[in-house]
């Protein structure tokens, strides 16, 4: 199989998501939401129906590569462009003009916790989505094929295919990440969620040395599609084995480990197979690291092995090196932006801060692109069900009426007029307009202001107390019931919460926490309501990225101790009830299931237990997101839609990206 296609008549109705002006959006920010039904069947064409090819540009008949390649080759220093391309190599069409090598793409960012960034732009999965995000279609396997009950994934590898370092990436290293990372307890104790059906992990088989099998021993019919998202399932084994004690001489690897000053020779692996922090690891990435990411600037060099060609046969990627400047202050990216000190970026660009965008475009000579998102709803606050560090307050984040009260209490018109320049919807996060199965009545739950509703809700709830200050108190009456909202970065939207909230006697407190330490505590269970913005709330998206609408993970919000139930298949954390519990119940039947129709039916239902539950509160999203590029960086698209699941902006194909001379 070439390409997994979704039905394009709906998919391409939110791969084109907010296609009009920036303008046009600012008019429709106050307009209702449609009032029309939901649809009651699923989309046309089922999800894992398979399709056409992909449409790709023809291989060419010869290859060339850039100029200071050419001279390590002539200087016997590198093999010619013709061995260190694999035989098949994978060709990416362009979407202005073939491209002129050179240059460095000049980006900024907060740190090695916010390394994600530098992921969805080099990130190499095993298949990938289209640049328009409507298929699924070949990546690092060049095909594959599926069995008629989806229990079977055969996948077919580029022969010739090499690491960052040359050496040849073949099956092996499919089946050294299975056996002896993934089934190694020491290593892995919590499987590759991907890989998991229910408490069964895929079984992988060699067939050759460029055929893979995946296996199941029941239906897993989402699993195309994981394989596009986030799914590396190989690593290099010539370069990690000498890190596991199954490969390694004892000694030398004692000796490694006291080396590097960890305890544990599996501490000493996970650190070595790091792409960010061990720049001598091979990678399959157009740019690899050649520099330490806590350093002021973070140097990332083009790989002269990558696997990837334009349609005339030029080794990818153009660009040279992909370098970050480190900023400690979220603020100081609008600076270097207007200041066109950066080449092309999204990620941290605000929209309250479009206006000083566009009045700056000519002298920082850049243009501001405006892309669509996935986003339900852009700043959320979601209610952790697993917290415990006090009974009483734990009560009330386990209460929907609690949260439902808190929900009527925020003015959403004022978040948008005040922190988004008035362009933001107000909603709660659910399916978009643009979704198969939206639904107006989920979207509008508990949106409208009414402070005086929100009031008589609390004191239903017991809450009828106040201290001098006008704050509730707790039902033990020691001290008022206090509410702690945890953030990566205070904003004007969690200035305005805190007010609304203490409005009607819920004391708030807002903790602003640096993204490393923000994720610690929350897998260590130690936030009560968390902020974010809640992607992929397209079907059939959200159940490929389910973070947001089930415990998913240590990352889910709404409950990490469940999230790692979940992961660890019931071994560790705890074990959620009632609607928790039967969302991951629902989730486990939709992955399962090869019938687009029953998976549909699912999966609404998930969503419906979401909105009635209101585990995540939502408030508002702006349908597009300002994109900086400077004029002279070119083959960017105008439009391409933001997303997790396609990995955006590397579906966008940034090798083809390049600086256009004069």
């Amino acid at each position: 199989m070439e390409g997994l296609r979704l039905d394009r008549r709906e998919f391409l109705k939110y791969a084109g998501i907010a296609t009009s002006t920036l303008l046009a959006s600012a008019c429709a920010a106050g307009t209702p939401a449609p009032t029309a039904a939901p649809p009651t069947a699923a989309p046309t064409e089922a999800a894992a129906t398979p399709a056409a090819p992909a449409e790709t540009p023809a291989a060419p008949a010869k290859y060339k590569e850039p100029p200071a390649l050419a001279e390590l080759v002539k200087a016997g220093k590198l093999p010619p462009v013709e061995e260190r391309l694999p035989k098949e190599p994978l060709v990416l069409d362009v979407v202005e003009e073939i491209g002129q090598y050179g240059g460095n793409w000049r980006r900024v960012w907060l740190g090695p916790s916010d390394a994600y960034g530098m992921y969805r732009i080099v990130g190499e999965t095993l298949l990938k989505w289209s640049p328009d995000s409507t298929k699924v279609i070949p990546n690092v396997a060049k095909s594959w094929e599926v069995n008629e009950d989806a229990t079977e994934f055969t996948l077919h590898l580029r022969e010739g295919m090499r690491w960052s370092d040359g050496h040849p990436f073949t099956a092996d290293d499919f089946m050294f990440w299975y056996e002896d990372i993934q089934l190694n307890e020491e290593l892995t104790p919590v499987k590759f969620s991907r890989m998991m059906l229910g408490d069964e992990f895929g079984k992988m088989e060699k067939i050759d040395d460029y055929t893979v099998k995946i296996s199941f021993s029941r239906s897993y019919g989402l699993f195309e599609m994981q394989m596009a998202s986030e799914f590396v399932c190989y690593a290099p084994k010539h370069y990690l084995q000498q890190f596991h004690p199954k490969y390694a001489d004892k000694d030398k690897l004692e000796a490694a480990i006291k080396e590097a000053g960890v305890e544990t020779w599996n501490q000493l692996f996970a650190n070595k197979n790091s792409w960010l922090n061990n720049k001598e690891l091979p990678v399959l990435h157009p740019w690899i690291t050649n520099g330490e990411p806590t350093a002021t600037l973070w140097v990332c060099e083009r790989n002269p092995y990558y696997w990837k060609v334009d349609p005339q046969g030029n080794q990818l990627p153009y660009i040279d090196r992909v370098t970050h400047e480190l900023l400690q202050d979220r603020q100081l990216v609008t600076l270097k932006a207007i200041a066109g000190e950066i080449d092309m970026q999204y990620r941290h660009m605000q929209v309250k801060d479009i206006p000083l965008y566009m009045e700056n475009r000519e002298k920082g000579d850049y243009r501001v692109l405006m892309w669509p998102n996935t986003l339900g709803s852009e700043f959320v606050l979601m209610f952790n069900q697993n917290w415990d560090k006090d009974p009483v307050v734990a009560q009330f984040l386990r209460s929907k009426e609690f949260r439902r009260a808190l929900s009527v209490a925020i003015n959403r018109e004022e978040i948008s007029k005040v922190a988004y320049l008035g362009l933001a919807v107000p909603r709660q996060s659910t399916l978009i307009p643009e979704s198969p199965g939206y639904n107006p009545d989920w979207e509008k739950a508990w949106t409208e202001y009414d402070p005086d509703k929100a009031n008589q809700m609390l004191d239903e709830l017991g809450l009828t107390e106040k201290d001098s200050d006008g704050f509730r108190l707790r039902p033990d009456k020691q001290g008022p019931l206090t509410i702690i909202i945890s953030a990566v970065g205070i904003g004007e939207a969690h200035e305005l919460v805190k007010t609304y909230w203490e409005a009607v006697g819920i004391k708030t407190i807002l903790d602003n926490q640096e993204r490393s330490v923000h994720y610690e505590k929350m897998a260590a269970n130690e936030l009560q309501v968390a902020t974010w913005g809640n992607e992929e709330m397209i079907y059939p998206l959200f159940l490929v990225y389910p973070w947001w609408v089930m415990p998913y993970g240590t990352a889910s919000r709404i409950a990490p101790l469940s999230g790692l139930w979940y992961a660890s298949g019931g071994k560790q954390g705890v074990k959620p009830e009632g609607d928790l519990l039967r969302v991951i119940e629902l989730y486990e039947e939709a992955k399962a299931t090869p019938d687009e129709q029953k998976r549909f039916e699912v999966a609404m239902e998930m969503m419906r237990l979401n909105a009635e539950n209101l585990w995540t509160i939502g408030t508002v999203v702006t349908r597009e997101w300002p994109v900086i590029v400077k004029n002279k960086f070119r083959n960017v698209p105008e439009k391409h839609l933001l997303g997790t699941v396609n990995l955006a902006p590397g579906n966008a194909n940034p090798p083809t990206w390049f600086f256009k001379q004069a």
